[in-house]
């Protein structure tokens, strides 16, 4: 009987010892997934098995136990966690009808830091209001686990976590206001725009053309962008009637380079159908009505554009009985250099081997051959010279000879 007692403890001690095997895996958030895993049951299969967590190393929850047959994986889920937040966990196992519990090592997760979120609004509305110039509105805000939030656009300075500011004296145009709040899990942007008209007397409506990068994520309507080619742009009109306005058509006069996307052509935020390029009609518009259409481009890939920037005006032209107005918006696309390919553009030594290197090289070889070609003509030269002067010598050598002849022969 001994015996079988000392064997059974001698399992039950290499169970102890290698219990468990903690897998760290998560779902980050406010739930988190624990794992566990009992390699050795010391003989008996009928196992108790739970976990213990907290704040710290000194733990303080536990989950319920579960039964368990054998070895092998086992999970629970611990919910309603603090964002951002480190935590200590330990798994736990005991024999269902013993008091032999046994823990493994305290092993720690940290919860993901949850983006802060801000919503702003201009009296009481998400979208764009429309006023008169000289008028006021009010810009409220909330912000959730953020730390500060800072003012851009038309509007500036550090703000509050929450509250209202009225804008006085608007003068005419679109006026922009940028709300950006920072938290532990870094930062949130809401933005709202305030229209201003002019309205005395019959005016001339007003046409507003903006766009913003899609592939650059969230922003800002702008009037410049900076994309790259087969980015993704939404483009926007926004008219604004002064005074009443009839028969009122809207002609987008992009470049070759931007295609607009089938079905994404939008006014006042509702799909419509129409060939923006070909013009679509709007009716007649109030006088302090508000149209905005809206839709979404893709460049052109990066062999349409060469090396640098290349710059795109985007033009909207909007047609009325009485006359035309026209708005514009423009991209700056950029196309770099392919790594390992020979840039055209001069800027330096290695810009271009064959005029930093070769070019130097066949000109100085012209040059060799140039002198070359100078001093074979210059040796010719002297060669001819010396039999000319061989010839002359020995003509004039002749010349004495029979001069001399005949003066003897004259003597005797």
């Amino acid at each position: 009987m001994e015996e079988k007692i000392k064997k059974f403890n001698t399992r039950l001690i290499s169970f102890l010892g290698a219990i468990l095997i903690l897998i760290p895996a998560l779902s980050f958030g406010i739930d988190a997934n624990l794992y566990g895993e009992v390699t050795d049951d010391g003989g008996d299969p009928n196992l108790l098995v739970w976990f213990e967590y907290g704040k710290d190393s000194n733990l303080g929850y536990q989950v319920p136990t579960q039964k368990k047959y054998g070895t092998g994986e086992f999970t629970t889920t611990i919910s309603n966690l603090e964002s951002c937040k480190t935590y200590y966990y330990r798994a736990c196992v005991k024999h269902e009808n013993q008091s032999d519990t046994s823990c493994g090592e305290i092993k720690t997760f940290t919860t993901k830091c949850e983006n802060p979120s801000v919503d702003l609004k201009v009296n009481d509305r998400d979208n764009l209001v429309s006023v008169n110039e000289g008028a006021s509105v009010t810009l409220s805000w909330s912000s959730f686990r953020a730390d500060r939030c800072q003012a851009s656009g038309d509007w500036s300075g550090t703000k509050s976590l929450s509250g209202s500011e009225i804008i006085s004296n608007l003068t005419f145009g679109t006026k922009t206001f940028t709300l950006t709040c920072y938290g532990e899990g870094g930062s949130s942007q809401d933005s709202v725009s305030v229209f201003v008209g002019k309205v005395l007397g019959v005016q001339t409506p007003t046409v507003e053309k903006f766009v913003r990068n899609l592939s650059q994520g969230p922003m800002t309507f702008q009037k410049t962008v900076s994309a790259n080619p087969r980015d993704v742009l939404e483009f926007q009109i926004r008219i604004f009637a002064n005074s009443e306005m009839k028969n009122v058509k809207v002609k987008d006069e992009g470049s070759e380079k931007m295609k607009i996307r089938e079905s994404s052509l939008k006014i006042n935020n509702v799909s419509v159908s129409g060939n923006l390029r070909e013009g679509i009609n709007l009716g007649n518009l109030k006088q302090g009505e508000t149209k905005i259409i809206s839709y979404v481009v893709d460049l052109a890939g990066p062999e349409n554009f060469g090396y640098g920037k290349t710059d795109l005006t985007n033009k909207a032209k909007v047609y009325f009985d009485g006359g035309d107005v026209t708005g514009e918006s423009s991209v700056s696309v950029l196309k770099g250099e392919v790594l390992g390919a020979a840039t055209q553009a001069p800027t330096g030594f290695l810009d271009n081997i064959f005029f930093s290197l070769f070019l130097p090289l066949i000109f100085a070889v012209s040059l060799v051959f140039a002198f070359k070609e100078k001093i074979l003509k210059f040796e010719e030269f002297l060669e001819k010279r010396k039999i000319e002067y061989r010839i002359f010598r020995a003509q004039k050598i002749l010349n004495s000879k029979i001069k001399e002849h005949h003066f003897k022969k004259w003597l005797q």
